[in-house]
């Protein structure tokens, strides 16, 4: 989840947000600057003469050729405003998009708004095991650097010889002949000693993860062999470990694959809060309860005035339309989804915004999810 606190905040005006996709354009440095530049020359146009062009002077070498879009991610975010500027690489790629206002919009911005997107991976090898902090676009190793030494430690004891339990016997002055193996007479043999040593390095590996973890309360997800899987599974006592864990050697994955396969896995758990926030919005719609807010207007209205717990975003819909205050109460009205009028506002990023600062929480809802309207805001209030 992406830190908006400083979004959220009131900037000074004109407030200028860009989204550009990357990966769907390409990774041409020149067309990726080129398709920037025509993104800043619209945003602009938009503020007119309230923009002094030092305000975009943190994004030059972004729309210059030699851009840095080697390294880049899948999408770009770029929000300016007078003394302020905030450039964030995206996980996903959003479409095109310009916005010119008093306050940043925050619409495209939602897959990363979800609450509850967190979750964990433990890869576990006996040459390197890491523990990971990931969300559905990104994910960081621990930053803990005595867990992380903990773990390398553990690492470092764990040396598993191929030889270990035997020796050869030469040919002998009698016999000759190639060497044969001789067993101790006591102890286990190769096979036998070495899952013996794979079991203590697991042990002691969902030892220090169970310690680490205490607490917490993220879905863990398990990247190793089928062998090492079963064995973390019997030793970690994590109580949201997820049940299926990835059965591939993480030394063969690159880390996008590592987080895309554990996200496939983590995926119903990280589901189970919208589900049940969904549910309790179905439920006290199906009531008619005065608390369940099926029409948009309500719910930018009750944003506004921090009435809101809980609410439901489509994405791809933008509302545009109006607010004014009339005698304490807010008037809000709606121009429309596609078309925008002058002076008119995102009212669905005005919601998202509003119920975000409030300490409310939103999530995603397709078309079609919603109660019946259908319309791109729906909302459980707090009173």
């Amino acid at each position: 989840m992406i830190d908006v606190r400083n979004l959220l905040e009131r900037p000074a005006t004109p407030a200028v947000s860009i989204y550009m996709p990357v990966r769907s354009i390409a990774r041409d440095p020149y067309k990726l600057g080129s398709h920037l530049k025509g993104l800043v020359r619209q945003a602009k146009s938009m503020a007119g003469d309230r923009h002094e062009e030092e305000m975009f002077a943190p994004i030059a070498d972004l729309a210059g050729d030699q851009g840095p879009w080697r390294h880049a991610m899948e999408g770009l975010a770029v929000f300016l405003a007078p003394g302020f500027s905030r450039i964030e690489w995206l996980g996903f790629d959003p479409d095109s998009f310009v916005d010119v206002g008093d306050r940043f919009n925050l619409r495209p911005l939602m897959p990363m708004l979800e609450p509850s997107q967190g979750f964990l991976i433990l890869t576990i090898d006996p040459k390197e095991s890491r523990l990971y902090r990931a969300a559905r676009f990104e994910h960081t190793p621990e930053e803990d650097h005595a867990f992380a030494e903990t773990l390398a430690d553990i690492t470092r004891k764990t040396e598993v010889e191929a030889n270990v339990g035997f020796h050869p016997t030469g040919p002998s002055p009698t016999t000759g002949g190639a060497p044969t193996p001789k067993y101790h007479s006591q102890g286990d043999s190769p096979p036998d000693y070495k899952q013996v040593e794979l079991d203590e390095f697991v042990g002691q590996l969902a030892k220090a993860v169970d310690s680490h973890l205490s607490g917490a309360r993220e879905p863990l997800v398990l990247v190793s062999d089928p062998n090492l899987l079963g064995m973390c599974r019997e030793h970690l006592h994590y109580p949201h470990l997820v049940e299926e864990g990835v059965a591939k050697n993480p030394s063969g994955l690159t880390p996008e694959e590592i987080r895309g396969e554990a996200l496939l896995h983590a995926q119903p758990a990280l589901d189970a809060a919208r589900e049940q926030a969904f549910s309790r919005l179905e439920e006290l719609a199906g009531r008619h309860e005065a608390n369940a807010a099926t029409r948009s207007t309500d719910v930018v209205a009750a944003a506004e005035h921090a009435r809101v717990d809980t609410a439901f975003v489509d994405p791809a819909r933008p509302l545009w339309g109006r607010m004014k205050s009339r005698e304490g109460d807010l008037d809000v009205s709606i121009s429309g989804e596609s078309e925008r009028g002058p002076g008119d506002i995102d009212l669905v990023s005005v919601a998202i915004a509003s119920t975000l600062s409030n300490g409310g929480q939103v999530f995603l809802a397709a078309r079609g999810d919603m109660p019946p309207g259908d319309e791109p805001l729906c909302a459980v209030m707090r009173y």
